[in-house]
């Protein structure tokens, strides 16, 4: 009964306010479906993003082997200056580089912690390297450095294992954060073929809804017609509809009745009556 009741209510309804339905079903299904796309998209974006981020750590844990590899095994063997340039160029870049390393992996604390020890290891070769330099200026005996170049060792190897820790972990971190990133895009290609398909059935819907009612009157009218054209003699003008779309009110109480109290072919008499917008033979 209440289905029935809403069918009455939607085919009672003015023509204006079933316009604004129709045109509202297919907006409401594409803002629905802007608002899915928008949220894949986004969160493809932050995806790409934490790759992207990863990718630099890797850059940046590379560039501070580089510096960590310069050494001064070339002045200790040979005396000479000019093998200083590397040692001096990395002595002034490497702080400034553990620094950016500290920065971009700042919302890792484990990473942190690696970082914190291999620092500690750069201060400590640092100053190793700086007793190798002081020796070798002072002329001192080649025997005496052994003891240097032996800690200058332990501590490279422990410095470049920190940092071999740090983009170890970063590996695990890239393929985990490419694979949600390609699972990202797969929920954004998903959302773009949602968003058709939720277009394309709130227009169906839209177009069906708006129809049913057309339908129906004109099922209506073309009943009407067959009745009139038996031989119904209507004592009013059948019901007409304002320019909103609802009945006119004037026209009320019974209209078309039979003639001799039977309808064509046999049928028994009905009569019509529009005391309600949506009365039916």
């Amino acid at each position: 009964m209440s289905r029935r009741l809403r069918g009455r209510t939607w085919a009672d309804l003015p023509l204006r306010a079933k316009g604004l339905v129709v045109v509202a079903i297919p907006l409401l299904a594409l803002l629905l479906a802007t608002v899915l796309f928008g949220v894949a998209l986004a969160q493809d974006q932050r995806a790409q993003d934490a790759v992207l981020h990863t990718v630099e750590v890797e850059r940046q844990i590379a560039h501070v082997r580089i510096q960590v590899q310069a050494g001064v095994t070339g002045y200790v063997l040979t005396g000479e200056r000019r093998y200083l340039t590397s040692y001096e160029a990395a002595r002034r870049e490497l702080p400034l580089a553990v620094d950016q390393l500290g920065g971009l992996v700042s919302d890792n604390p484990a990473q942190l912690d690696r970082l914190e020890r291999a620092r500690a290891l750069v201060d400590q070769r640092a100053g190793i390297l700086e007793a190798l330099v002081a020796n070798v200026r002072a002329e001192r005996a080649a025997a005496s450095r052994a003891g240097l170049l032996d800690q200058n060792k332990e501590t490279g190897d422990a410095l470049v294992a920190q940092l071999q820790a740090m983009q170890d972990s970063e590996q695990l971190l890239l393929s985990g954060r490419q694979a949600q990133a390609r699972r990202t895009r797969t929920l954004a290609i998903g959302a773009i073929g949602l968003s058709v398909l939720l277009g394309i059935a709130g227009g169906v819907a839209a177009v069906l809804l708006f129809t049913s009612g057309v339908t129906r009157r004109a099922a209506r009218l073309e009943e009407n017609a067959e009745r009139l054209a038996g031989g119904c003699r209507c004592s009013r003008p059948l019901p007409t509809a304002t320019p909103s779309g609802s009945w006119d009110a004037a026209s009320t109480g019974p209209r078309c009745c039979s003639a001799n109290g039977s309808g064509p072919c046999g049928r028994p008499r009905r009569c019509w009556s529009t005391s309600s917008p949506g009365a039916r033979w």
